[in-house]
């Protein structure tokens, strides 16, 4: 194992080297993806100190060692024995290079690893391994926070047999007071239809030919104590058909397709299972909202994640 990735994110290993961050809000659980890096014994790795890698080396040494003074009495006896022909003894040769492989971490690259956060405002309540494979974490801002959200490391550490390694995954950290804080994704709309998957319309009078269709092809929602901004963007299919009285098809012409980019924003008040929000226009509008997990919610049937 020489390196781990936490959430798409790729521990920098002590070199101040990354892309993105991991963000939480204060207190609430986050699952996060969870893979190690990993690559074979090159002869660079001989200067290891831990008992594994020393012993292996060892080992490596004398089997060689070994096997060349047995090809060598080999050589003799081809050389100097008639009609004898014996092969050599192939060595062991660990490559030259190896490619480091990305792989899905399981409980036991987890319990070697260790997590803490050094920053007085900040509390690593929660790091643990799920059945699915992935970590759930949870950190609480405590006292007065400097900034919101709060910036800073979680540090990992890993020791095995054979390696060892230490480095930081960059955190943004919200201190929102209530549970809607942060920024969420949408998964689907409409009660079921999942964002790029287009939901049918239909005639009342044949309702079984569809006239046009839509779908969400991204959308996300970032709320504050009390403000919200929202973006999506949708695609709208009309397919062109004309019905006869009987609902057969006279027409079906040639599909054509429309996208749209929307953005909002205004502010809101959470009471309960209902959240009402003031938007733009200076329309109040209520709808209900269901708390599927701490992270991840339906508003009005469309549903979000908490990223």
């Amino acid at each position: 194992t020489t390196n781990v990735t936490i959430d798409g994110i790729y521990g920098d290993n002590g070199r101040g080297v990354q892309g993105g961050t991991v963000n939480f809000v204060s207190d609430v659980s986050k699952t996060l993806s969870f893979s190690i890096g990993a690559r074979r014994l090159t002869p660079s790795d001989t200067g290891k100190t831990q008992s594994a890698a020393k012993d292996f080396f060892s080992a490596y040494t004398k089997y060689n060692t070994a096997i060349n003074k047995l090809n060598s009495v080999i050589n003799w006896v081809n050389d100097n024995v008639p009609f004898v022909s014996f092969k050599n003894v192939p060595l062991t040769v660990l490559p030259a290079s190896s490619v480091v492989q990305n792989i899905a971490g399981n409980s036991s690259d987890f319990s070697k690893f260790s997590f803490t956060i050094n920053h007085p405002n900040l509390t690593l309540s929660q790091m643990s391994f799920t059945a699915n494979g992935e970590l759930t974490a949870k950190i609480k801002v405590t006292g007065t926070a400097p900034a919101n959200p709060i910036e800073t490391s979680l540090k990992y550490s890993y020791t095995d047999e054979i390696n060892t390694f230490s480095g930081t995954i960059p955190i943004k950290v919200s201190s929102g007071t209530g549970p809607l804080e942060g920024t969420w994704e949408m998964e689907s709309f409409e009660g079921g239809y999942p964002v790029g998957v287009y939901k049918p319309t239909y005639g009342l009078s044949c309702p079984s030919i569809a006239l046009d269709a839509y779908t969400f092809l991204s959308g996300s929602i970032t709320f504050t104590a009390d403000t919200y901004t929202s973006n999506t963007s949708s695609s709208y299919v009309s397919y062109n058909v004309a019905i006869g009285n009987d609902c057969e098809i006279l027409v079906d012409g040639e599909d054509s397709y429309q996208t749209y980019n929307d953005s909002d924003a205004g502010s809101y008040i959470l009471n309960g299972n209902q959240i009402t929000v003031q938007n733009g226009d200076g329309e109040n509008v209520t709808v209900p909202v269901t708390f599927i997990t701490p992270n991840r919610i339906s508003i009005d049937g469309d549903v979000y994640n908490r990223i």
